[in-house]
């Protein structure tokens, strides 16, 4: 989950996996004089939520979607085609299918601000402050994809190749990267911005207090039940929120947590005997065997070999 929770420069996602084990994952930075661009393709299906960086606005264009994704701080479904503009600190709330690809753009404040008085100068002042997340226009997305795909391939095997390699390369990159991103954030109408409707707004924020209520009480025992209290609904109707928001049921999304959690404190821990023991039981697993076997189920690897991986 390391490199999942380093997707976006400058910022530290917290990633929960809602696939049943994890898949091979790619990222590829690119470093420009003033922009980075990320890369990333997603194996499996994972639960994002973080904050984007504070110096920078942040432009994540979803270049591939086999299933449907959820941006929960938006209130909307995306697909590819899809362009979400982030301010400085920004939350990040996003479901994101297995096999997802993004192309995400950070941008430093000054930066950003001269090139929107060039290209978007009648940017909305709500989407400065707020963000905003839409599908862009078909000509913008078109063009702004070729652009990526020649990126991809000016650096070859990594940050290693030509493009990689040459300062004056990535620098002329940048003076077509963003504009392209400006472009496709001025290709929609106001009226295709989605306004959640009351009954959506009503069921994410449902979730959005069954999320919290996890997060703070992962490391205990917390049953079906309890949730379903915290939701104010029955467990049928608490396994249907999370069947169609997430994917897994709401038994599978705590153990989740909690062994996300585990893998996180077992990838940066000291290496001492007892580690494993004492992050198993940290997050509330009292039974080695079986913490040992459902780890080893999610993250294909025993929990003793992630903490030996530690550099």
């Amino acid at each position: 989950l390391d490199l999942l929770a380093d997707a976006i420069r400058g910022t530290q996602l917290n990633p929960t996996l809602l696939s049943d084990h994890v898949a091979p994952s790619d990222l590829i930075r690119l470093i420009c004089p003033e922009v980075t661009l990320d890369l990333s393709r997603i194996g499996p299906a994972v639960l994002f939520s973080g904050a984007m960086p504070e110096d920078c606005f942040t432009l994540t264009l979803i270049t591939e979607c086999p299933g449907k994704g959820h941006a929960f701080n938006f209130g909307l479904d995306y697909s590819a085609g899809y362009l979400g503009f982030f301010p400085p600190g920004a939350a990040v709330d996003s479901a994101a299918p297995a096999g997802c690809g993004n192309a995400i753009a950070t941008i430093p404040l000054e930066t950003f601000h001269r090139e929107l008085e060039i290209h978007f100068p009648d940017i909305p002042e709500s989407w400065l402050k707020r963000g905003v997340c839409f599908e862009v226009g078909a000509r913008e997305f078109r063009l702004l994809k070729r652009l990526l795909a020649e990126v991809e391939g000016g650096l070859g095997d990594g940050a290693g190749g030509d493009l990689g390699a040459s300062r004056m390369a990535r620098r002329n990159l940048e003076a077509e990267l963003v504009p392209a991103y400006l472009a496709a954030l001025r290709s929609a109408p106001a009226a295709q911005i989605p306004e959640p409707g009351t009954q959506v707004d009503a069921r994410l924020r449902r979730l959005d207090r069954v999320r919290e209520y996890v997060a703070a009480h992962a490391r205990e025992r917390v049953s079906v039940e309890d949730i379903a209290r915290v939701a104010g609904v029955t467990a049928r109707g608490l396994e249907k929120l999370f069947r169609e928001r997430l994917d897994v049921t709401p038994h599978s999304y705590v153990i989740r947590q909690r062994l996300c959690g585990a893998n996180r404190d077992l990838a940066r821990a000291q290496k001492e005997h007892g580690a494993v023991k004492r992050i198993a039981l940290n997050w509330g697993f009292w039974h080695m065997g079986r913490f040992a076997h459902d780890y080893r189920a999610l993250f294909g690897e025993m929990p003793s070999q992630t903490l030996a991986s530690r550099i």
